[in-house]
């Protein structure tokens, strides 16, 4: 089963809750289902932030910049070279830019970001 069959299955769940939830006269009753719909939320919700962590679509600029320290996947456009290496972003004064540590290659031109090169958060299917 795929993690997407499994939010949807959640989310049938989460509407037959609804909609005894709806149906219901009881005070307990209702809070019980009301505690089951929000057990449901939190499950689907958690399902959804993982899927999202596990895309690896290329970074923007701004979730680069929040990497400080971490290790990305760094491409080049041109030729597809690509390398591991650590983010550390460099700020001056009213300027920043991106350097690599342990890549081998240079990367970090904010003005090529998206042009020459491209950063990921692990490597992409296909990569060498």
């Amino acid at each position: 089963m795929t993690r997407e069959e499994v939010i949807e299955y959640w989310e049938g769940l989460r509407k037959t809750f609804s909609s005894q939830f709806e149906r219901e006269e009881n005070y307990f009753g209702r809070m019980h289902l009301q505690t089951t719909i929000d057990v449901i939320d939190t499950t689907i919700s958690a399902l959804r932030a993982q899927q999202e962590q596990e895309r690896n679509d290329p970074l923007t600029l701004d979730e680069l910049r929040k990497m400080d320290g971490e290790p990305s996947w760094f491409v080049s456009l041109h030729d597809g070279f690509a390398s591991w290496g650590i983010v550390r972003v460099v700020e001056m004064s009213k300027a920043w830019f991106i350097a690599v540590a342990g890549a081998e290659r240079a990367f970090g031109d904010l003005d090529g970001y998206g042009k020459t090169w491209l950063a990921y958060r692990q490597k992409p299917e296909g990569q060498r």
